[in-house]
């Protein structure tokens, strides 16, 4: 197994391709530094060259909480951000009926996020996600 640059690491280089999105794996996770407090997750990362560049997911924690970063460098794929924000829309309406989230400040547009992932702001910083009923 090919060893994940930390996201606390500097700027890297990537190839000029497009990342992939793959399920995560928790490997993944403690790679990207988040911490999963012992729990299963199910969630998504973007890869290009075998660097992760971002993750989305939730944790099987009581109650589920939701996770996501990047490194600066996935900028430079919007549509693959879009796409990845889709897929995650996706897995919270396929596989859970309540999600919590809490924004991160260290990233100001970490709110907005949330919001175009389905997320309803409470209060402060948290968010929640309820599954849609369909019609």
């Amino acid at each position: 197994m090919t060893s994940k640059t930390p996201i606390t690491s500097p700027t890297i280089r990537v190839s000029s391709g497009t990342p992939r999105i793959r399920p995560a794996r928790s490997d993944d996770l403690a790679a990207l530094g988040v911490e999963t407090f012992g729990a299963t997750n199910r969630g998504w990362v973007a890869e290009l060259d075998d660097v992760i560049l971002g993750a989305a997911g939730v944790l099987h924690t009581r109650p589920f909480q939701a996770y996501a970063t990047m490194r600066p460098e996935m900028k430079r794929w919007p549509k693959t951000m879009v796409r990845a924000i889709g897929m995650f829309r996706e897995m919270l309406q396929e596989h859970y009926t309540s999600v919590y989230a809490v924004a991160d400040e260290k990233y100001p547009n970490s709110m907005r996020v949330l919001e175009k992932a389905g997320f309803v702001h409470k209060h402060g910083r948290v968010f929640t996600w309820q599954r849609q009923l369909s019609r």
